[in-house]
């Protein structure tokens, strides 16, 4: 009889049924709070956290902005709905390789800056020459966008700086500061995103470009004034950064002796 009452017993799996929905997930206040995608989750908790890529079309309208994406992370979650904060934007690698042409020379850097509002930004430019420039001319150009960039960025906030970057203002600013001096057919910021370091500021070695267009000075004189001066911040870096090889230091000890 107790074999029989163990056969009758029957145990049941109890399986727990987890219902997901849609949760929409909004862009920042600086792009509208538009809908830049949902998610299929249980609780909108889930959401915490993640990563999200938007087309830079999508957010603007603007057709030339297809090539950028954008990258966003959920970062606060009310009433059913995820709320994105931006990370950053890059352009695409092919559209960066079109810009770069036979007869042109492609400057690329890469720098940390911070706003008003201390949020520090890892900026990497593109400057594409209108036509050959020596090397002495490419680093001038180079230095001299990371100040004008720096002294830019630090007086506005980091949605100022957004929108600046967004109507090609700060862009065209720095565009027709090196264009006094040498032809710049492209420039523009490549790559921006939001670093979670510290940051102090340093002093980057930049060089005054004489302006041949208002002062009358030759390109000749500009090259050789931008070689001068290029060259004695370089040897200066050199000397403060420069350590002493083993070998110094063993003929050092040895004269000592």
């Amino acid at each position: 009889m107790a074999e029989k009452a163990v056969a009758k017993t029957v145990t049941k799996a109890v399986t727990k049924i987890i219902r997901k929905r849609w949760v929409p997930i909004l862009a920042p206040k600086l792009f509208h709070e538009r809908v830049i995608g949902e998610s299929y989750v249980a609780e909108p908790e889930q959401l915490r956290g993640r990563s999200v890529f938007v087309n830079m079309m999508v957010l603007t309208g603007d057709p030339k902005k297809q090539q950028v994406q954008v990258q966003f992370s959920i970062s606060d979650v009310k009433e059913g709905k995820g709320y994105a904060t931006f990370k950053g934007y890059a352009y695409s690698p092919n559209s960066i390789k079109r810009l770069a042409r036979r007869g042109r020379d492609k400057i690329d850097d890469s720098f940390l800056c911070k706003t008003q509002d201390n949020v520090v930004l890892r900026v990497k430019p593109i400057i594409v020459t209108g036509s050959k420039a020596p090397r002495s001319v490419q680093g001038a150009l180079r230095r001299t966008f990371r100040r004008k960039m720096k002294e830019i960025v630090q007086k506005e906030t980091f949605e100022q700086v957004m929108r600046d970057i967004l109507e090609y203002k700060l862009q065209g600013a720095i565009k027709g500061l090196l264009h006094k001096f040498f032809p710049v057919r492209v420039l523009d910021i490549r790559v921006l995103k939001i670093e979670p370091v510290e940051y102090t500021e340093k002093e980057s070695l930049t060089v005054e470009i004489p302006k041949k267009k208002e002062e009358g000075v030759s390109d000749e004189e500009v090259e050789e004034k931008v070689e001068e001066e290029s060259q004695a911040t370089e040897e200066e870096s050199m000397e403060e950064t420069e350590e002493e090889s083993p070998q110094e230091k063993k003929s050092k000890k040895k004269a000592s002796e």
